[in-house]
């Protein structure tokens, strides 16, 4: 046996059995039939979430990365390391070649970026790279960041250069590729000179 209940408003037939759990038909003692619903309760729990929509709006890729590269030398000597990191495709982020090259402004890395770590390291937790080359295929943003020291006649320098390529392919999509140089030199003092980059997220802007 099938029950219906009626909707006032939209004024259409609805089974019953779509409303209520559980439904138990029982004869009373009148000949008359009763109808039991034991109707399921959907909790949901209430979720606050703290959104900077200024943020949301500003960013146009994301990347959580992890790369870290270290230029450490001793008593005279210059060091210099270097890595390069392929990150994929704007493929992975829908977003095409026309859109980036459009509305990309700057690229921002954040992580740990150290210079001569002797007599005044000094710290940084990002970088912004600003345009340097934008043609039909490719699109580099680029820093070089020199930081030095002196105490007496112990003299130390450090320079971190960061380059972020964006290259054009087909489908009308993107490669995205950073380069990191990072170079310590060392003149006459008794202590280590380290240069340090760690970058943990890359950030296209717009």
């Amino acid at each position: 046996m099938t029950v219906y209940i009626k909707s006032v408003q939209k004024r259409a037939a609805i089974p019953l059995l779509g409303i209520l759990g559980t439904i138990t038909i029982a004869e009373q003692g009148s000949g008359m039939l009763g109808i039991v619903g034991n109707v399921p309760i959907n909790k949901q729990k209430q979720q606050t979430y703290n959104i900077d929509t200024n943020e949301i709006n500003q960013n146009m890729i994301v990347i959580d990365t992890n790369i870290n590269i270290r230029a450490s030398v001793g008593i005279n000597g210059d060091k210099t390391e270097h890595v390069f990191s392929n990150l994929g495709s704007t493929e992975d982020y829908n977003f095409k070649w026309q859109d980036i090259k459009k509305n990309l402004n700057f690229i921002l890395l954040k992580g740990s970026f150290e210079w001569n770590d002797y007599s005044s390291t000094y710290r940084s937790v990002e970088i912004f790279l600003d345009k340097k080359e934008e043609n039909d295929q490719v699109i580099t943003y680029w820093k070089y960041e020199p930081h030095g020291s002196k105490t007496g006649w112990a003299h130390q320098n450090g320079t971190i250069t960061l380059e972020f390529n964006i290259l054009k392919i087909n489908d009308g999509f993107a490669d995205l590729n950073l380069k990191i140089w990072v170079n310590a030199d060392y003149y006459g003092a008794v202590h280590e000179n380290n240069t340090y980059a760690l970058v943990s997220t890359i950030e296209l802007k717009n």
